[in-house]
């Protein structure tokens, strides 16, 4: 009985399976390294890891916090006495006292601000978050140029019991 020659899988040369077995697929690890590799970019295989990481992370979230949680656990006494160390050492909370001084400039506080409603305006409002945004400003502007002393007189609402009683209209005491 003559035994069958079979093509490599990669290369395509015939190869003869020893024993008869017939589980050989590749002529060489050469071919058979050849055949296993993906051919994939360094930005494809990125987006690959970063789909499986979203995926994961959704299906396993609890598992994830239990994890983080026991490891918080296990390592928080060593970094709270860290701390403290680096709080008592010398000269550290008239530096720390000095940055915060030198750090919250009235021009960084307003980028703080701007950036602070940009931010919640994105989390509350999604893809509306601009037209929420300018409302905002909008109401800002509106009351610095005007006060609400201003708009109740313009309306008719300022002191409306007063007004009522110049009028007649409302009688006081008991009838």
């Amino acid at each position: 009985m003559a035994i069958e020659q079979v093509p490599c899988l990669s290369c395509g040369s015939l190869i003869q399976p020893k024993n008869n077995v017939r589980k050989r697929k590749y002529c060489s690890m050469k071919c058979n390294g050849v055949a296993l590799r993906k051919n994939k970019t360094i930005e494809q295989k990125k987006q690959e890891k970063k789909i499986y990481d979203m995926q994961y992370r959704s299906e396993k979230r609890d598992l994830l916090k239990e994890k983080k949680r026991n490891y918080y656990q296990k390592t928080r006494h060593y970094w709270l006495k860290k701390l403290a160390e680096k709080r008592n050492t010398p000269g550290y909370k008239e530096r720390h006292r000095e940055y915060l001084s030198t750090y919250w400039t009235a021009e960084r506080l307003a980028l703080k601000k701007d950036y602070d409603r940009k931010f919640r305006a994105k989390k509350r409002f999604g893809p509306l978050w601009e037209a929420h945004y300018l409302t905002v400003l909008l109401n800002e502007e509106v009351q610095k140029r005007i006060s609400k002393y201003e708009i109740y007189k313009q309306t008719g609402r300022l002191n409306k019991a007063l007004q009522r009683s110049r009028n007649g209209t409302v009688k006081r005491g008991y009838t």
